[in-house]
């Protein structure tokens, strides 16, 4: 760990696509902000809990930048780095777990079909038999709450970012390459995935197929 002005950051995990960042500064909300050209995204970060950050704006160089809460809705700048992260280093990320598809914390499911795309759809089908939409935590859930898998795998029901980063997390572990799509799912604000097999992407939304629903149009927002 290496820290400059009370911002916390690693890069032990770069290879894997990733880099853990945090803070050792006391205060209301902090948030760091990861750049890379004209991509940028925000995270919520808070003194004691580091988290995992994917680089999925390929490679380049990023800057990532620590803000700390004055106000309700403003924040102060506290101190930036910039870190080179190669392409190869990038692509990793679809294969790591970070603070959005986070499963390191739980056992790998093994998948035992002998391609990718026998794999993926060993892992499809076993997520349409088992798991179902969680209308009640759909009721309940706030704002800006992360995916929940281990709350996914012992209810075996999740709102569409559970079910979504469940079903990236059981691809990355049986070294399939995907992403957690954030964005609009026809009319409504939705969570679904993409996945790669022979240099091809594959949308899979584990939502739409417990609901027995038809999507005609995705829009991308973010991804993790």
């Amino acid at each position: 760990m290496q820290q400059i002005y009370g911002f916390i950051y690693d890069l032990g995990h770069l290879d894997d696509g990733t880099v853990t960042v945090g803070t050792a500064l006391t205060g209301k909300r902090f948030k760091v902000q990861v750049k890379k050209d004209r991509n940028l995204i925000y995270y919520d970060v808070e003194k004691g809990y580091n988290i995992e950050v994917p680089c999925q704006f390929g490679g380049g160089i990023y800057k990532l930048s620590l803000y700390k809460q004055t106000e309700k809705n403003e924040y102060k700048l506290e101190t930036s780095i910039k870190i080179n992260v190669t392409d190869e280093q990038a692509q990793k990320y679809m294969l790591s777990p970070n603070v959005y598809v986070n499963y390191a914390e739980w056992p790998t499911l093994m998948i035992s079909e002998s391609s990718p795309m026998e794999s993926f759809d060993a892992i499809r089908n076993y997520i349409r038999q088992n798991y179902l939409y969680d209308y009640v935590r759909a009721t309940i859930v706030k704002s800006n709450t992360l995916p929940d898998i281990p709350y996914c795998i012992k209810n075996k029901r999740g709102i569409c970012q559970d079910l979504a980063a469940l079903a990236v997390a059981m691809c990355r572990t049986a070294n399939i390459p995907a992403r957690l799509i954030i964005g609009h799912a026809d009319t409504h604000y939705h969570a679904w995935l993409e996945v790669i097999i022979d240099d091809k992407t594959i949308l899979y939304d584990p939502t739409a197929e417990a609901l027995h629903k038809e999507i005609k149009n995705y829009e991308n927002e973010r991804w993790y």
